[in-house]
């Protein structure tokens, strides 16, 4: 990989959790280009905020749309952003980064495993499953296939499955995999999350930076699906 990546941050609550996202991107990322805000807040005063602090801003609408209308704003705006790089780095507000990420080793990983859609920053354990087992291990407990990998001495680990728009790093061609429909997303439980995992499984595998259960990053938000239209 050569030159910086573009980088999307998903905010749908005006300056809740962005201003902390924001910082810690700054101290702790390497190789990430300056963020463009896909903005959710439905509010025009937050976005001339955003505008005044010179951020790139893509809005979703007039008013808080949601999850699934902000996604698909973010792979209109990700394609844009694409045309001459492999990758794009996706972060939702409501993260944290907590400790040094090399972006630039992700894409090194990606670039010699050609199946892997993303590669997701690990977070702390959240739910119970998680506190119970670990955060990696909770996964293979839920048959999510797991497996530990090192590529070019850098560890990772390997799933089968879900996708995840958890913050990553992700590969170009998956943008041209629709995101899905509102009725898509209506007949899968779990939403548009899930309707899109199932969209990619036939043909990608995912995973996660680093040793397992190192974590990079910290959910800051709420446990519970706290937004609207998932």
């Amino acid at each position: 990989m050569t030159g910086k990546l573009p980088l999307i941050v998903v905010s749908h609550r005006k300056r809740m959790f962005l201003e902390t996202a924001l910082n810690s991107l700054r101290v702790f990322s390497r190789g990430l280009r300056e963020p463009v805000i896909v903005d959710d807040s439905g509010s025009s005063a937050h976005r001339a905020w955003l505008a005044q602090r010179g951020y790139k801003v893509a809005s979703v609408g007039q008013d808080n749309e949601g999850y699934l209308s902000a996604m698909n704003k973010v792979w209109e705006v990700a394609y844009d952003l694409t045309p001459r790089s492999d990758y794009v780095f996706l972060w939702e507000e409501d993260f944290t980064l907590t400790r040094p990420l090399n972006v630039g080793l992700m894409a090194g990983v990606m670039d010699e495993h050609y199946d892997l859609a993303q590669l997701n920053v690990q977070r702390q354990p959240v739910y119970g499953v998680e506190r119970r087992h670990g955060f990696i291990a909770s996964h293979g407990v839920r048959g999510y296939g797991i497996s530990k990998h090192r590529t070019g001495g850098v560890p990772w680990v390997r799933r089968d499955r879900p996708f995840t728009t958890n913050p990553c790093l992700l590969r170009s061609s998956v943008l041209d995999v629709p995101w899905p429909t509102r009725e898509e997303a209506d007949q899968c439980d779990g939403g548009a999350e899930p309707a899109m995992s199932l969209k990619l499984e036939p043909n990608y595998a995912f995973g996660w930076f680093g040793a397992a259960d190192v974590p990079h990053s910290r959910h800051i938000g709420s446990n519970l699906k706290t937004g609207t239209g998932y």
